[in-house]
């Protein structure tokens, strides 16, 4: 999608927008989480505003990250008790 912020999104397709969102992840180095605020932006502009809801369909949400808690070593837990 190139210069998009000059059009209308009337005039965008799926890919593009779906392209546009990828690029500012990967090439830009913005987290997943403003992907998916960005991602719901455009959904209330496409469902709302222009009363296109299928162009949006099939863009999904990443996943959130599963990360593991931090697990203390016996002598770590052995600092608290004493």
């Amino acid at each position: 999608m190139q210069n998009t912020s000059a059009s209308h999104p009337r005039s965008w397709a799926t890919a593009d927008v779906r392209a546009n969102l990828v690029h500012r992840v990967h090439n830009r180095h913005v987290s997943w989480s403003y992907y998916n605020q960005a991602l719901c932006a455009l959904r209330f502009v496409y469902n709302v505003n222009l009363g296109n809801d299928w162009i949006l369909k099939s863009i999904v949400c990443p996943k959130q990250e599963k990360k593991l808690p931090a697990v203390l070593s016996p002598a770590e837990v052995g600092q608290f008790t004493q």
